[in-house]
């Protein structure tokens, strides 16, 4: 089955800093384009930013398209993000005629950032609500504000779905619940970037959650840099009051620690009738010693009461995860331990890779680091075992029906999601984009689920 895709094919045309006019001479609303790297936090972030330049006047064109203003949101996770990061400021210098700045690598490497061609503006993380002042004094000629030195004060008051009217054209969208870490990981540097753990007030998060399904929402899921962290209240009763609103048809959570999954928790979500039947594990390893060098806050024999209190809550239950292959000193028996918690509790997809040094953390300095090619191969190892299992899982699905939440459309063929958060194709007639179709599933292509739908 084909996937369904939509193409943008943005104009060629050279980027100017002089403001856009019409044939007949009036102004036309300056261009401003967006590119996230990193978490679901960053995407948050970015569609906060970009609702308050629309609300400003500037008009959202696709990034690759010359503009006036170009926001870069980057990350600083591994030295790839940096990497990354560091070449998207680079590529957006070529579009716009000013470039901005902002998330974990321009709070890491600011100077980096700076010298990148173009850039008028770093605002590390904590300059992003100050992200369209600072526009609007480089579009005319002056200074920007100095941006804010770094994160941990109070909540930073960024909020979406803020302009009346209109839908989203979303059916899923990510609400931040809580920001920064506490957490002392020997290999992360998010805590000193990001600044120590903050929650957001649960009546702004209700207020959001309701303004999501005015715009057309259907799913919600709550997502923090460590979302188990929030303790406004409860985080069973958090995810209870917004999976509440009237409109509000599917609910999840974002990556979890371990150590978070209570059986008190497992059980509130498992009476909402609109929670789904996924969670990602924040697991970085499954042998007792690396976690210990990692500085994780539990043991293997943790992360499976976790598995199992979630497996015993949600019958139906697919996971996911993070996995760090060749952390220090890691030998063959502890990568052998690793992958057999994987194979064991069968997860639907695991997001591995390679230990990268972080300059500053306690990880960075210890001995036993792999050679480049030993760490990749490992990797490679650890991407085809999860390749392996995936496959089981989804095979097991074929024969079964599942509820799809339609993301795309193109005809006779749509594609979503289930409540496992599989990634599924279908095939039937008259489908609609938002609309939660049940499926039968036909076949596995390429890790997606093939499937019909019922009415057929």
């Amino acid at each position: 089955m084909k996937r369904c895709n939509i193409k943008l094919h943005p104009r060629s045309e050279p980027p100017s800093s002089a403001a856009p006019v019409s044939r007949e001479g009036a102004a036309l609303p300056r261009r401003v384009s967006f590119y996230t790297l990193g978490c679901r936090v960053n995407a948050y972030e970015t569609q906060a930013m970009e609702e308050r330049f629309r609300a400003a006047g500037f008009a959202v064109v696709p990034f690759g398209a010359p503009c006036d203003v170009c926001v870069v949101n980057t990350c600083a996770v591994t030295a790839e993000s940096e990497r990354k990061s560091a070449q998207l400021l680079r590529r957006a210098g070529g579009q716009a005629a000013h470039v901005i700045a902002v998330g974990c690598f321009a709070q890491l490497r600011p100077e980096k950032a700076a010298a990148c061609s173009g850039v008028g503006y770093v605002g590390g993380c904590a300059g992003k609500p100050d992200a369209v002042a600072a526009a609007l004094a480089l579009c005319r000629g002056e200074t920007p504000p100095a941006p804010v030195p770094a994160c941990g004060g109070g909540y930073e008051p960024m909020s979406i779905f803020t302009r009346a009217g209109g839908e989203s054209g979303k059916c899923r969208a990510f609400l931040k619940i809580q920001d920064g870490c506490s957490g002392r990981c020997t290999y992360c540097i998010i805590p000193s970037l990001r600044g120590p753990s903050r929650s957001r007030d649960a009546a702004e998060i209700l207020d959001e959650a309701a303004r999501a399904v005015r715009a057309g929402v259907k799913e919600l899921v709550l997502t923090g840099i460590e979302t188990g962290a929030y303790n406004r209240m409860p985080l069973g009763e958090l995810a209870a009051r917004v999976a509440a609103v009237p409109g509000v048809e599917r609910i999840r959570l974002g990556s979890l620690d371990p150590a978070c999954v209570t059986a008190a928790l497992a059980a509130r979500l498992s009476a909402l009738p609109n929670f789904m039947p996924h969670f990602h594990l924040s697991l970085q390893s499954g042998s007792d010693s690396v976690l210990r060098r990692m500085r994780r806050p539990y043991d293997s024999a943790g992360a499976q009461r976790a598995v199992d209190r979630l497996r015993d809550a949600f019958p139906d239950l697919m996971l996911s995860a993070d996995v760090i292959s060749g952390f220090p000193g890691e030998t063959e028996e502890e990568f052998a331990q690793t992958c057999a918690f994987i194979e064991r509790n069968s997860f639907a997809h695991i997001h591995a890779f390679p230990f990268s040094p972080r300059e500053g953390t306690p990880a960075a300095a210890m001995e036993g680091r792999l050679p480049p090619g030993e760490a990749k191969a490992r990797n490679e190892r650890l991407i085809a075992l999860a390749e392996r299992v995936r496959a089981r899982v989804l095979h097991s699905r074929i024969g079964g029906t599942e509820t799809v939440l339609l993301e795309r459309t193109d005809g006779d063929c749509g594609s979503g999601h289930t409540a496992g958060f599989l990634e599924c194709v279908v095939r039937g007639a008259g489908l609609r984009v938002g609309e939660l179709i049940a499926v039968r599933v036909t076949g596995v292509e390429n890790g997606i689920l093939l499937a019909v739908s019922e009415s057929l």
